[in-house]
């Protein structure tokens, strides 16, 4: 293609006019680079907006989705979803005990078992695990009474052991999630079971040792 300069000399020729000159022709390449960059960034603008859309309606979602359990004196709750479960089965039979709508708390009182370690805080501490299923309908906490030291690890991977856990109840059948209690030493670990009406359960666990009947 002839470029302007070119283009202008040969009507120059033909008219016999030197001083006739065409106007500035405009720079197509200019306005298609022009043109590309407005759309990269109408582009750019229209995927910021729609990831903040984005955004705002799952953080919208997830605060509509998270129950409000009761926080320990000591502020440490771990706050489990459905994604944290197991799945779903019916009520345990014996040694397994329902208190206040969660069901497990199956203990050994034989002092001669072995359990596996875990360090908490650079501290060691024995892994009892006890599985606990919610009953169909209400979201519990589990807080831990005594000892001080113990520690409940459910949600393991996800989350860090914490002095009391949320557990929701998350479909027809009882709610199943797997994890422990952890203990310096062989104890009765003591739990109070609370649910959002206010209602609290106590139930003690013995982990490698027996405990008065009373406390069981």
């Amino acid at each position: 293609m002839p470029d302007d300069s070119t283009t202008e000399a040969r009507l120059r020729e033909l008219f016999r006019e030197q001083e006739w000159s065409l106007p500035p022709w405009p720079d197509a390449a200019l306005r298609v680079r022009r043109a590309a960059r407005r759309q990269r960034v109408r582009s750019a603008l229209a995927a910021t907006g729609a990831g903040a859309v984005i955004i705002a309606i799952a953080l919208s979602l997830a605060l509509l989705r998270a129950p409000s359990p009761e926080v320990t004196s000591d502020g440490i709750t771990n706050l489990l979803t459905c994604r944290d479960s197991a799945g779903q089965q019916d009520r345990d039979t014996r040694p397994a005990r329902l208190a206040n709508g969660v069901d497990g708390f199956i203990g050994d009182t034989n002092a001669y078992d072995t359990l596996p370690v875990q360090r908490v805080a650079g501290d060691r501490y024995l892994d009892w695990k006890s599985p606990l299923a919610v009953q169909p309908g209400s979201y519990r906490t589990v807080t831990v009474v005594s000892p001080a030291s113990a520690w409940l690890d459910y949600g393991v991977g996800r989350v860090s052991p914490a002095r009391a856990v949320g557990l929701p109840a998350c479909g027809s059948r009882y709610t199943l999630y797997l994890g422990g209690i952890l203990v310096r030493r062989p104890a009765c670990v003591t739990l109070a079971v609370s649910d959002p009406a206010g209602k609290t359960a106590l139930v003690t666990v013995p982990v490698l040792r027996g405990c008065p009947r009373a406390t069981r």
